[in-house]
């Protein structure tokens, strides 16, 4: 089956930074597709802006967590408990690498970890703080 953005090339835009954030379009349009249970679309559009980091950089791991928040979603609606299991834990160990005291990127990631460290989490609602 082919969804709206079947085949469409994804935009990456200019590389996501702590300046940019606020109108990285790549960035904004993957948290607007999350909160509205997109969630292959937010990855996809988030893939683009993560291809251009360095992958140990802040942006690199927040990009790498959201991406598995989204898969996991996505296994959570198919029932697959040991999938969501596995992309919580990954999601985890990339968000917690950075720091989690303040927001990043507008979000903030400590309060994002303590709900993925549930059995259980519920799907998030990614609320900027600008």
């Amino acid at each position: 089956v082919q969804g709206h953005s079947y085949g469409a090339p994804a935009y990456a835009g200019p590389p996501l930074t702590e300046a940019n954030w606020r109108g990285n379009t790549a960035y904004l349009y993957g948290v607007d597709l999350f909160n509205y249970q997109y969630y292959w679309e937010a990855h996809e559009a988030w893939e683009g802006p993560w291809k251009l980091e360095d992958k140990r950089s802040d942006s690199a791991l927040l990009l790498r967590g959201l991406i598995q928040i989204s898969a996991l979603c996505i296994k959570r609606r198919a029932g697959n408990a040991r999938g969501v299991e596995k992309l919580r834990d990954k999601a985890l160990a990339n968000l917690e690498l950075i720091d989690t005291k303040t927001a990043y990127m507008g979000i903030d990631v400590g309060a994002l970890c303590r709900l993925l460290e549930q059995k259980t989490p519920n799907v998030p609602h990614l609320t900027l703080s600008y």
